[in-house]
């Protein structure tokens, strides 16, 4: 009996061993548990940061393209302007600078020297003569002189010089023919 005697106290110790094994799994367990639910739970955390970031930078984005957006037609709208701007001076400049036709011109020229001549030619007179000043003489000179002015107008060489004193000073006796195509060319 001593052996089964001795079988029970065995048993015992090794009972005893058995549930300090127990315990001490039992705690690596829940330590274990505890350890897993620590980095379950910062992971969770970590998640909802990035999903949080993503959002700000998402909506930081938007923020930036809707300021590029507004930026990009602000500055359409100053280049549309701008376009308008000098396309208006273009039209200016270009209409300062195109030549006006040579009838238009010659028929102003002659309509300042005496209001007669053009409605004359009109009713059939062509040959002319009289005084005009200075500067009436040397535009009407120069008109003729340009290509094409043979067809409107011919001065004669017959000029005299000082026939009468105007408000600019001496005058000049001139005789001129016009043609009647002056009158077809002139677009009034």
């Amino acid at each position: 009996m001593d052996s089964w005697w001795n079988s029970v106290e065995i048993i015992s110790k090794y009972n005893f061993i058995l549930q300090i094994l127990s315990m001490s799994f039992l705690f690596l367990s829940l330590t274990a548990g505890a350890i897993s639910l620590k980095f379950s739970k910062r992971l969770s955390d970590l998640r909802k940061l990035k999903e949080t970031a993503a959002q700000e930078i998402d909506s930081l984005r938007t923020q930036e393209i809707e300021k590029l957006q507004n930026e990009l037609i602000n500055t359409k709208n100053e280049l549309k302007d701008t376009k308008n701007e000098l396309n208006n001076r273009l039209e200016k400049t270009e209409s300062a600078v195109k030549v006006t036709p040579l009838p238009e011109r010659l028929y102003k020229l002659l309509t300042s020297i005496d209001t007669k001549i053009m409605p004359s030619l009109k009713a059939g007179h062509t040959n002319f003569e009289g005084g005009i000043t200075a500067t009436q003489f040397v535009d009407l000179q120069d008109l003729a002189k340009e290509p094409g002015a043979n067809k409107y107008i011919t001065i004669s060489s017959d000029v005299k010089m000082g026939i009468g004193m105007g408000q600019e000073g001496v005058t000049y006796g001139v005789k001129f023919t016009l043609t009647p195509q002056l009158l077809k060319d002139i677009k009034r």
